[in-house]
């Protein structure tokens, strides 16, 4: 099963429902998941560009609205504002999204190149906040430490117990037209790390590769 941190999250819930009444304890609320990632660049087509990768969370178990994109080296018109980075948060089906785009303008092209970075949901005091955190590459050299690629709305949940790393493994890898030899080399989440207001509750750091070629 790929669903490990949403096991850990339900063992923890299920061992506190076990003890007698008059210690039990509330369960524990998680507001804060952070996912780690990692992409190995193959063939990259500067012109296309090419590859372009979209990673999505979300807030429940279901793929649902909120939703939450990260797209790395995406499309444009015009062609010049093609590549880069793309935080993309759409409220509903009928609503427009909010985009925040770093480093437009500049897309993949170093061959080998490893890609790595943190996403973030958060909650809070009303609010949901999606940002993109500890990024390093060849071609987009650190990014995250701004708040270029975050996003905060009103928040339609008080917690994120909902949320499923499977979702996240499930809805993410390659987007945009793939042509000609393989672009990705491999794309991983590699460890997702869930915390509580008193800190951090729970880490998964077994690695899952979405995309190997």
């Amino acid at each position: 099963m790929l669903c490990r941190l949403r096991w850990a999250l339900c063992h923890l819930l299920l061992s506190a429902a076990m003890l007698p009444a008059v210690t039990a304890a509330a369960d524990p609320l998680v507001v804060r998941i952070e996912e780690d990632w990692e992409m190995i660049v193959a063939n990259p087509a500067p012109r296309a560009p090419a590859p372009q990768i979209t990673t999505t969370m979300s807030l429940y178990g279901q793929l649902a609205h909120p939703r939450f994109d990260f797209t790395l080296n995406p499309g444009g018109r015009p062609a010049k504002s093609s590549g880069g980075l793309q935080v993309r948060v759409t409220q509903s089906s009928a609503g427009r999204p909010l985009v925040r785009r770093a480093r437009t303008g500049k897309p993949l092209r170093q061959a080998g190149e490893t890609v790595t970075w943190t996403q973030v949901l958060a909650v809070g005091r009303g609010k949901v906040t999606y940002a993109i955190k500890n990024g390093r590459s060849q071609t987009w050299g650190d990014f995250g430490s701004e708040d270029k690629l975050s996003v905060t709305i009103p928040a339609p949940v008080a917690n994120l117990n909902q949320y499923d790393a499977d979702l996240s493994l499930l809805s993410s890898g390659l987007s945009g037209v793939v042509l000609g030899p393989p672009r990705v080399h491999r794309l991983s989440l590699v460890e997702v790390r869930a915390y509580t207001p008193e800190g951090l509750l729970s880490r998964d750091d077994s690695p899952v590769v979405v995309y190997e070629r």
